[in-house]
């Protein structure tokens, strides 16, 4: 049975807690003796990839969809029933061999990239005989187990939970903590990989039936083995990358699990960032921590998330402090920056890029100053001027949530690479150009970042914007810093036309088609829009009653622009969105 003590995988950075993860990512182990060959195997060709992470879909690879399948007596079900009547007598009679070959035999039916028959083997009742086979002592025999039952848990929903209401999860925690995964651990792999496939399972009761059940300790026990098994490199990177994605499957999903229940991912999700450089454990210890960011129940619980992560790892009282960089977030931002041709989902950057989107967009201020403290806006300035990398949009988000703070607006337009790519990209009329403008928007709306802007640059930015967007919500923002920028610099007023005052830059903004886009929102079918230009003509470019758009002409257009504006208000990032699912993992290769 398993222990009670719940291990937290909790430790200073950098600590002694830590570095056996370090140590296992970058050094081969020279302890203990070489591992007996998986070819003893009758029939096994070797533990196969993991699938990659998709696009987000539930699909699920290797599920029965046809149906229950006829057969007249010599066909596959006829085989099948042999397989688990032989199993069974094997069981009681001490034929270890022909166990072996049997169970194997079972793996390789089920080894099928179309339509494999899951549904079969569980109909036959073939669940309670792999429980029984967990708990043979021949590790081949609970390898090959373990696996007909990691394929059994990619399929369905409801086959997924034959499995994790068996006696099977209660034994797989045994074998994963037990003295026989020293000698094999692509044993240890296999079983972690059973779990994940129950974890990741669009029905959030199986993932939560895991908690429920101790996994959390089992992982913990699990973590503080490894420095002292003899693996090698390529066996300990296989059981990490595995173990990362485990953990990452027990805190996705809607709604998201307890804090409390996942509290150790926080800790176990940091020392991967400071430890390790492989790719796959990285980009699933980013999404992890996306997870448990954005699976908040409400305001409070995402602010105690949030403080629960700038802790992670760290002692009562240790946690750096801007200006000081956050030793985690640091390693975030580099990984943001790394180039990478890779798929949106599976780069470590572009997921990296994702986590500084949820950092910052994190409630206070605490998460983003620390973001920002270690690089975190050139970071995302250089992903969004990076043509080619993937995530472009999202960094520009990630800036603007930054921007939205009144107190960290100036540290942004500080930083002349940073600015200078926001502004460009709006001058440029690029494909992140809305989403910049969002920026400058907030940036512009922050009183203490006006002392750092050229407002001659701002202008032309204002107009260029302007022409550029259809989007309302953004219209009403840019209105608004329009309304801050020239209020700031009013006090420069040079002139009077007619009762109105003219603004020293009433000039550069008929220049630049400014006030062209203030008269033509005049007739915008979004009240506030309309109202704010117009106050914005009034109020600073001498617009008299006589040049007014009269309210026929403003209902008359109303209602040839009937519906929804060209693009919603809201944007479509995947800030926005839900994290990408990784599909079940199903083993091929028999």
């Amino acid at each position: 049975s398993c222990p009670s003590q719940q291990h937290t995988f909790r430790g200073r950075l950098p600590s002694l807690v830590i570095m056996p993860l370090i140590g296992l990512m970058t050094t081969p182990s020279t302890q203990g003796t070489p591992m007996p060959s998986a070819s003893e195997s009758p029939g096994f060709t070797g533990l196969q990839g993991r699938r990659p992470i998709a696009t987000p879909s539930l699909a699920r690879f290797g599920a029965s969809t046809n149906g229950p399948r006829e057969d007249n007596g010599n066909g596959p079900l006829s085989r099948l029933a042999e397989l688990l009547s032989t199993l069974r007598s094997c069981l009681g009679s001490g034929e270890g061999m022909r166990l072996l070959t049997t169970v194997t035999a079972l793996r390789c039916s089920l080894a099928s990239q179309t339509n494999p028959p899951i549904q079969e083997v569980l109909d036959l009742g073939a669940v309670d005989l792999l429980a029984d086979l967990l708990s043979n002592s021949s590790s081949l025999v609970r390898l090959e187990a373990a696996w007909v039952l990691t394929n059994i848990a990619s399929g369905t929903s409801a086959q997924a939970a034959a499995v994790a209401s068996s006696r099977c999860v209660p034994l797989l925690f045994e074998v994963i903590v037990s003295p026989g995964v020293a000698e094999r651990p692509e044993l240890c792999e296999q079983c972690l990989w059973v779990l994940g496939n129950i974890a990741g399972d669009s029905d959030t009761a199986l993932r939560d039936g895991l908690l429920a059940a101790g996994i959390m300790t089992v992982l913990g026990q699990l973590f503080n083995m490894l420095p002292s098994l003899g693996w090698g490199m390529t066996q300990r990177t296989a059981v990490l990358r595995t173990l990362t994605w485990l953990m990452s499957s027990l805190c996705r999903g809607q709604p998201a699990p307890p804090i409390a229940e996942v509290d150790p991912a926080f800790d176990y999700f940091a020392q991967v960032l400071m430890g390790a450089e492989d790719a796959e454990m990285l980009t699933e210890a980013h999404w992890g921590l996306c997870y448990l960011l954005e699976g908040a129940s409400g305001a409070e619980d995402r602010l105690r998330r949030c403080r629960r992560f700038l802790e992670a790892g760290f002692a009562a009282g240790d946690v750096p402090q801007p200006p000081a960089e956050h030793p985690v977030i640091a390693q975030v931002v580099r990984r943001a920056q790394s180039s990478s041709q890779s798929e949106h989902e599976t780069s470590p950057s572009a997921s990296a890029v994702r986590l500084l989107g949820a950092i910052v967009a994190s409630p206070g201020e605490a998460a983003a100053a620390a973001a920002l403290a270690s690089g975190a806006a050139r970071a995302l300035a250089r992903v969004m001027a990076d043509s080619q990398h993937p995530s472009r949009k999202d960094a520009a988000w990630a800036l603007a949530n930054s921007a939205a703070s009144g107190t960290l607006a100036p540290k942004i337009v500080s930083d002349a690479e940073v600015w200078d790519a926001i502004c460009g990209a709006v001058e440029r009329g690029s494909d992140v150009c809305q989403e910049c403008a969002w920026i400058v928007a907030n940036v512009v709306k922050s009183t203490p970042a006006l002392s750092h802007l050229d407002g001659t640059r701002m202008i032309r930015i204002m107009a260029l914007s302007l022409r550029a967007t259809p989007d309302l919500a953004l219209q009403s923002a840019l209105l608004d810093a329009c309304g801050v920028l020239l209020q700031h610099s009013s006090d420069k007023v040079v002139g009077i036309m007619g009762s109105g005052r003219v603004h020293p830059l009433a000039t550069l903004a008929h220049e630049c088609g400014l006030i062209d886009e203030l008269e033509a929102l005049q007739l915008s079918e979004r009240e506030d829009v309309y109202q704010k230009a117009l106050r914005l003509l009034e109020a600073w470019f001498g617009l008299d009653s006589e040049n007014r758009p009269t309210e026929k002409a403003h209902q008359q257009q109303q209602q040839q622009v009937p519906g929804s504006p060209i693009r919603p208000a809201l944007r479509s990032s995947s800030i926005c969105g839900l994290s990408p699912l990784r599909p079940s993992a199903y083993q091929f290769g028999a």
